[in-house]
């Protein structure tokens, strides 16, 4: 009988196991994840959920979760659901703040070294750099788990750095997102691309340790 193992704790990982199964080889397995209420009934298919490991989101607190196994061989398939798990508890890290849109914000504080930071999105205003006036850069840092990440340390430096004026590690706020002010040299080509080294990393790690991530990114000049 196929079965669900793993600690109902957002955030945690749960694995349904295949269970035995009779019948000419081969056989091939498929898996899909179903929420219920606190009681375990009213259950709905998790959208895009067809792996035999799920892992608990925010939307899981208070739910229990089920899973449904379907073995399959030539002679065709035979599905099996498993015993409901749960509810499902939080497990936000400490200081972690719901924000307006959903999303939630975690201090860099709380973010164990073992983790490591993603830079989400980059985006430029205005969208290219025209003549000698500077651009503003977002930067959006998320974890993992897709928690926001503030009081993370962003670093931008300009490849080559003769192209653009150096800049400071700047925070990140309470949504995740740091802005840096770019402004290019009289070495910066006059149309092209400014390439861009990225670092985010939290104030207590070591800069070449800890929690870091570092991408390379670029804006069009177009002057």
């Amino acid at each position: 009988m196929p079965a669900i193992s793993g600690t109902t704790t957002q955030g945690q990982s749960l694995t349904v196991s295949n269970g035995t199964w009779t019948g000419a080889a081969p056989i091939a397995y498929a898996y899909s994840w179903e929420r219920c209420d606190a009681n375990g009934a009213n259950c709905a298919a998790i959208s895009g959920e067809t792996k035999a490991t799920y892992v608990l989101a925010a939307a899981d607190v208070g739910s229990k979760l089920r899973a449904k196994v379907t073995a399959s061989n030539g002679s065709g398939g035979y599905t099996v659901e498993t015993a409901a798990v749960g509810p499902v508890v939080s497990g936000l890290p400490t200081g972690a703040v719901k924000l307006a849109d959903g999303e939630i914000s975690v201090p860099a504080s709380s973010v164990p070294d073992t983790d490591r930071l993603l830079i989400s999105t980059v985006s430029y205003s205005p969208g290219a750099i025209h003549g000698n006036a500077p651009v503003t850069m977002k930067v959006k840092i998320v974890d993992a788990n897709k928690y926001v990440i503030s009081g993370a340390l962003v670093y931008v430096l300009a490849v080559p750095s003769s192209w653009a004026a150096k800049t400071d590690e700047t925070p990140t706020a309470q949504d995740g997102t740091a802005t840096v002010t770019l402004q290019t040299t009289s070495k910066a080509p006059k149309m092209g691309s400014l390439v861009l080294f990225v670092r985010a990393r939290t104030p207590e790690g070591n800069v070449l340790a800890g929690s870091s991530t570092r991408r390379l990114v670029s804006v069009r000049i177009a002057r």
